[in-house]
């Protein structure tokens, strides 16, 4: 089975980030809670607002992962490095040596 391309978690809920087939990524969102009764892991599909709260923020940062990355491979560079810098006369006159 495929893994999700990253993970965002807090608070028993999490936004997965997935490869998609047309080049893109897609998106899934879990809610899970370990039942006291049973001690089973259990999955949810109903949120209270203070995890819709947390959701909002974790799908904010999966949705500037995903942008990031996007622009990543566009320009060519491998993800999790830094676009390169083009450095002007100004630069190299800040130069210590």
């Amino acid at each position: 089975m495929n893994k999700p391309v990253q993970d965002f978690k807090t608070k028993g809920v999490s936004v997965a980030v997935w490869n998609a087939k047309n080049g893109g990524y897609s998106f899934s969102i879990q809610k899970r809670y370990k039942d006291k009764q049973s001690g089973e892991w259990k999955e949810s599909r109903y949120y209270y607002k203070e995890e819709v709260e947390a959701l909002i923020e974790l799908l904010k940062e999966a949705a500037n992962y995903a942008h990031g990355r996007q622009e990543h491979a566009t320009e060519g560079i491998p993800s999790g490095q830094n676009k390169p810098t083009t450095m002007t006369q100004a630069d190299y006159d800040d130069i210590p040596f």
